[in-house]
């Protein structure tokens, strides 16, 4: 009626997998061995890896440019999913 049409997305690509982002990959090792016993002390842990130096501009600049590769890559490989 309006014209427009639902398109069918695939069950994976490269766009929807946030576990292979570079914030998740970089926060996962952050996460590594902590232990929580309360939700105060998981903010607090999140809010750490948000002000540590690691996350200087760099960092995040480095995640832009993974992601524009990993998209290109898949572009030059007819949509296909490579793993590095």
């Amino acid at each position: 009626e309006l014209g427009r049409s639902t398109v069918p997305h695939p069950s994976y690509s490269l766009d929807i997998a946030p576990s292979d982002y570079y914030l998740f990959r970089a926060f996962k090792r952050h996460l590594v061995g902590k232990k929580f016993d309360n939700c105060a002390t998981l903010k607090k842990c999140i809010g750490d890896f948000f002000c540590i130096p690691m996350q200087a501009r760099s960092f995040w600049e480095k995640g832009i440019q993974n992601l524009r590769r990993r998209w290109l890559n898949g572009i030059d490989n007819d949509g296909d999913y490579i793993v590095e």
